[in-house]
């Protein structure tokens, strides 16, 4: 429904079909030493029309995008010792992306964006136990990407990055120390932008403090602090995407310390409720920030300062009335307040991030049909850092429910599903001038072996 003026025009979404297609299996092997050998292989198929945006009296749009990936990956575990555990895995992902926009506007007809990436990764940890009152482990990881793409400039880049991280806890009855130190080694390197793609070297400390006040079989009180470093490099789709990255993006970094508490009560066996509230504060240097123009165009910029602080709570009940039977309900609330403060004279809250969001849900679980209702609810946004009339997005609530039910037939596991979305018919956006569909259904059947 598009609302101009005193007139309104019901429309139905057009170019907006998708198909996608994933298949993944894996294996595990337990040798006589204890050890365990995973190897996990994943393929996945998209190919979907993007619909445009909402213009009066116009809903034509032919663009395309089309994606693949592959993905393998290989990991293995033993106990070395009682108190000695190793830990090494490796992965390879490969990705292609094919983008195309006909019109006579383009040199020979159509606009295409093609992307290949590959990926390869490698991680080994030591875990070292030799008493019950500290524990800890040491990691490194190793990974090297590469892209490549049918545009004249960045169109053969690469990075690698090498992970290291030495850890350790520390507990005295209902006291407990965790302390964590990253390293980070960052090397980039293409032909096209020598000079401005920037290695880096960092290290994040991170440091939580927790105290358990409480702690018996039917009642439980937790308090906690923590401290931690944050260092995001901007990735290939931020740096090189053609209208989406930009090659002067430069890394992320951020502090952030909180405070949290969770308590527990179990008044009976069917009975048990648990709560929970964290703030949080933080300061963030070059914040990596995507605005969407449309869904294929966006303006990846950094923010030189931003002041991120909030609140986080959540509750939870579980009601046993019967046997095989289970009820639940929850619900959460966040509040975040993410402004810039660079700019001191208008602190505004960032494009696309609410202030408040809430969500509720309830379910049955039973021998016959599982059901569950959720509630999502969120506060009006802004598309743009200017906050005015022709910039904000109504606040909204989505409404769904999900019958499913789970058979086991020899070694195969079935599980059917049929999931009813925004059951009221809402009208909101999340992009701007995007409009999202009202009531779907979804049917979804998995088989597992």
């Amino acid at each position: 429904m598009i609302h101009n003026g005193v007139a309104t025009e019901r429309r139905h979404r057009r170019n907006s079909r998708m198909q996608a297609l994933t298949l993944s299996g894996g294996a595990v092997r337990r040798d006589k030493g204890g050890g365990q050998l995973e190897l996990l292989a994943r393929a996945y198929l998209n190919h979907q029309e993007l619909p445009g945006a909402v213009r009066l009296y116009l809903d034509n749009n032919d663009e395309r995008m089309a994606e693949r990936e592959t993905l393998a990956q290989l990991r293995y575990r033993r106990a070395l010792t009682p108190a000695l555990r190793l830990e090494t895995a490796a992965k390879y992902t490969w990705s292609d992306s094919r983008y195309t926009d006909p019109g006579a506007e383009y040199p020979g007809g159509c606009l295409r964006q093609n992307y290949r990436q590959h990926e390869a990764y490698a991680t080994a940890g030591l875990g070292w136990r030799p008493a019950g009152w500290f524990e800890a482990a040491y990691a490194t990881d190793v990974i090297h990407a590469r892209m490549t793409s049918n545009l004249e400039t960045d169109n053969n880049v690469w990075r690698t990055t090498w992970l290291h991280a030495l850890s350790a806890r520390f507990t005295a009855g209902a006291v407990s120390l965790t302390a964590r130190l990253t390293g980070t080694l960052l090397y980039n390197g293409n032909a096209a932008a020598a000079g401005r793609a920037r290695n880096a070297r960092r290290l994040t400390p991170w440091l939580t403090l927790g105290w358990q006040a409480i702690r018996t079989d039917r009642a439980g009180l937790a308090l906690r602090a923590h401290y931690k470093e944050t260092f995001r490099a901007p990735t290939f789709t931020e740096c090189y995407y053609y209208h989406y990255g930009s090659p002067q993006v430069r890394p992320e970094r951020a502090r952030q310390a909180g405070l949290g508490v969770t308590a527990r009560l179990q008044p009976s066996a069917r009975l048990a409720l648990t709560l929970r509230a964290d703030a949080f504060g933080a300061r963030i240097t070059d914040r990596i920030t995507s605005v969407p123009v449309t869904l294929n165009i966006w303006r990846t910029t950094n923010i030189g300062r931003v002041s991120s602080t909030g609140l986080e709570a959540e509750a939870a009940a579980t009601v046993r009335p019967a046997r095989n039977h289970r009820l639940e309900a929850g619900a959460t609330y966040t509040l975040q307040r993410l402004r810039n403060a660079t700019a001191t004279s208008s602190p505004l809250q960032l494009p696309y991030t609410p202030r408040h969001v809430a969500s509720a849900r309830m379910g049955w679980i039973n021998p016959w049909c599982n059901v569950a209702l959720n509630l999502m609810a969120f506060s009006e946004r802004w598309s743009s850092p200017e906050h005015t009339s022709g910039t904000r997005l109504r606040p909204y609530a989505e409404l769904g429910a999900t019958l499913w039910r789970q058979w086991a037939l020899r070694s195969l596991r079935l599980t059917a599903r049929a999931e009813a979305v925004n059951l009221t018919g809402t009208e909101y956006e999340i992009i701007k001038n995007y409009p999202m569909p009202r009531q779907q259904l979804r049917l979804t059947l998995t088989a597992a072996w």
